[in-house]
């Protein structure tokens, strides 16, 4: 049994032992235990110790310099796992995959229960928005890290699956953001690319501030947006456009026949005020007043705590007293849960926004009422419908003496959720209900207008 330092000339003497046909154990002097065993037609890998006798692989598996080092460092790393009692099969078995001990060692912590993999440092992250976050975020968020399952986002973060945290580099966050920019093209995803970078940051700021946390610097802190520039330059105003007047009517015409009373009354609501799916969605029945001067007003609440007050006009309030007679007793909501999230969960919450949602989306199917339009509709669409008619008209509007601008909308839409600009002179602790009033009824009006219009249409009248 000879012993020498292992090295090009051990592997090409060993070439020659089998093309002889002959025998014998060599041993390594730079690394105990690890020996490469020649018989009469194979020869292996292995370590070979008093109390431990393991193969490891094929000799023809490893034959270059740089997989004697990497091989010396696995016999290192097994005789220690033996001796504290540890598994050590699993981390051979890693390294016979990635052919690199480090890498081999966080899988095996992986799967000893003593690692994490990217996917589950984020999906801890999103439970924890989840739990302190609301539900829009934590939408985005899943949609921007890829945990979205046969999403789009799902390829860019293909070389990321299964990788243990603490292999994980800016680099490879560099080529998720270099992915999403290479989809786009001319530069139309550049700005999605942004938001996962910023998702990224904030994903690895909660993981690196926590107890249990495996690295003590985030990989994506060095991270920036993308340097790229849209070389778009020219805008398709079909497609990047949003409801025309007679759409809107053949929206309206068609809300009759969404089966779902809740989700059809709820995208009335959010269409004729301006507001976005959630919103109607979280107000509680208690935010719903009769007023002396208006009829009824509604108090609600944005995501930057500032409340405000919209006294709805006529067609919106009948929609909203047609939820409150739908809403039950037992619910705090104006649309109540529909069904439990889960077997054995309470019904205590609001209804999903998904159903919300869903009415666009079969509105759009082919043969459906808005299949025809350049563009894909959706219920963010509804609300810059709003902006994009009242914003220009706020003008014929004032509060006092001072007339309103386009950026005054945002008494009504409250654009950005507040953070456009942080006041103006109508946005503060005043209603101006008579001047929401006016704007809403404005808008309602252009809404029935349109759908006049798609009547006279549908029933082959040329309009005026």
């Amino acid at each position: 049994m000879a012993t020498e330092s292992i090295d090009g000339n051990t592997i090409k003497r060993v070439r020659g032992m089998l093309k002889r046909g002959e025998t014998g154990t060599i041993r390594d002097k730079d690394a105990a235990g690890l020996a490469i065993v020649v018989g009469d037609t194979r020869a292996s890998w292995r370590i070979i110790e008093r109390t431990l006798k393991v193969r490891i692989a094929d000799f023809h598996a490893f034959q270059h310099i740089d997989d004697i080092v990497e091989l010396r460092e696995l016999t290192a790393r097994v005789r220690t796992a033996k001796k504290n009692g540890e598994d050590f099969k699993t981390l051979i078995a890693k390294f016979l995959k990635h052919r690199n001990v480090e890498t081999a060692q966080q899988h095996a912590d992986i799967a000893a229960g003593s690692g994490k993999t990217w996917e589950e440092v984020r999906d801890g992250f999103l439970a924890w928005v989840a739990d302190h976050r609301n539900k829009d975020t934590v939408r985005n968020y899943r949609s921007a890290l890829g945990a979205v399952e046969g999403g789009a986002m799902s390829a860019d973060f293909a070389h990321l699956a299964g990788k243990p945290v603490v292999a994980i580099t800016t680099q490879d966050l560099v080529k998720v953001r270099a992915s999403i920019v290479r989809r786009g093209g001319g530069g139309g995803k550049l700005r999605q690319a942004d938001l996962t970078v910023s998702a990224l940051k904030s994903c690895f700021k909660w993981y690196v501030n926590r107890d249990d946390a495996l690295i003590a610097l985030s990989p994506a802190q060095p991270l920036s947006k993308v340097m790229e520039r849209s070389t778009e330059t020219e805008v398709d105003t079909e497609t990047e456009r949003t409801f025309s007047q007679i759409e809107i009517g053949q929206l309206l015409l068609a809300l009759p026949n969404v089966p779902n009373a809740s989700a059809r009354l709820a995208t009335t609501i959010s269409l004729l005020t301006g507001q976005r799916r959630m919103t109607p969605l979280k107000t509680r029945k208690s935010a719903i007043k009769d007023h002396p001067g208006y009829g009824m007003v509604w108090r609600l609440s944005d995501k930057v705590a500032a409340w405000r007050v919209l006294p709805l006009p006529k067609t919106a309030a009948e929609a909203v007293r047609a939820a409150l007679a739908m809403s039950r007793d037992d619910n705090l909501y104006l649309f109540p849960q529909l069904r439990p999230s889960k077997k054995g969960r309470s019904m205590n919450g609001h209804m999903s926004e998904r159903r919300v949602s869903a009415v666009l989306e079969t509105m759009r199917e082919p043969g459906g009422p808005l299949s025809a339009l350049p563009f894909t509709p959706s219920s963010h669409h509804l609300r810059r419908t709003f902006i994009s008619v009242m914003g220009p008209r706020m003008h014929d509007f004032s509060v006092g003496e001072k007339r309103l601008t386009r950026d005054d909308v945002e008494m009504i839409t409250h654009a950005d959720e507040g953070r456009k600009t942080t006041a103006t002179s109508v946005y503060d602790q005043h209603e101006y209900l008579d001047v929401k009033l006016r704007i809403l009824e404005a808008f309602e009006t252009w809404c029935l207008e349109g759908l006049e219009l798609a009547r006279r249409a549908a029933a082959g009248v040329k309009a005026a």
